[in-house]
């Protein structure tokens, strides 16, 4: 999908400059507005208008300035005012709204990527994504609501069902299946793997990718 950023309405841009106008249409606004997760800025508390998430002018502001602050050189050109003066004149991108979660860990993921850049020697584990990330955190505080609300009759064998459920989701590019997760009581070291006709996860003493 391209990458669009602008103002639409031409009158509408004519309180800013033609650099300024230059610069909130370019790609470089483009690739700031998609770290700091913001494609459209909702100019008042009387701004109804409904988006995904809505991000006032104060927040739209400390996230363009961090990212600016990271990545660029220079003074930022995000004051309040000019970043109000956006959100008036409608500035927008087809980039989604994050919500504050969703930007801090996209954030220090990629902060992490490009710390260790370089460093040969430094193992990464693959980059989550912040979909795999709430899926995790949403399945975690299912599982506690369904066992402390006593809904566990909904399941067939709950505790199988929460097992498996959690393996999956902690199982992003079959990583846990590549060192052993638990040593028994006999210190026996044993790996995740997958039984693929009883479809559910098991241990073994074995490696066996699923």
């Amino acid at each position: 999908m391209p990458l669009i950023v602008g103002i639409r309405d031409e009158k509408k841009r004519e309180v800013f400059t033609d650099e300024e106008g230059s610069f909130l249409a370019s790609f470089h606004m483009g690739m700031i507005a998609m770290s700091a997760g913001i494609g459209r800025i909702q100019k008042n508390e009387k701004d109804t208008r409904k988006y995904s998430n809505n991000i006032p002018v104060d927040v739209a502001t400390d996230r363009f300035n961090l990212v600016w602050n990271i990545h660029e050189k220079g003074e930022s050109p995000f004051t309040a005012e000019f970043v109000q003066r956006m959100a008036d004149a409608d500035w927008e991108s087809n980039v989604g709204n994050m919500k504050d979660a969703e930007f801090a860990h996209n954030l220090k993921e990629r902060l992490f990527d490009e710390a260790v850049r370089g460093y040969d020697n430094i193992r990464r584990p693959s980059r989550q994504k912040w979909e795999d990330k709430k899926r995790q955190i949403d399945m975690v505080k299912s599982f506690i609501g369904i066992y402390l609300s006593g809904e566990t009759h909904y399941y067939d064998d709950f505790v199988k069902s929460m097992v498996n459920e959690i393996a999956d989701a902690f199982n992003m590019n079959g990583e846990l299946q590549y060192k052993p997760i638990y040593h028994d009581a006999n210190n026996t070291p044993l790996y995740l793997v997958c039984d693929e006709e009883e479809d559910e996860w098991k241990l073994s003493k074995t490696k066996e990718e699923c």
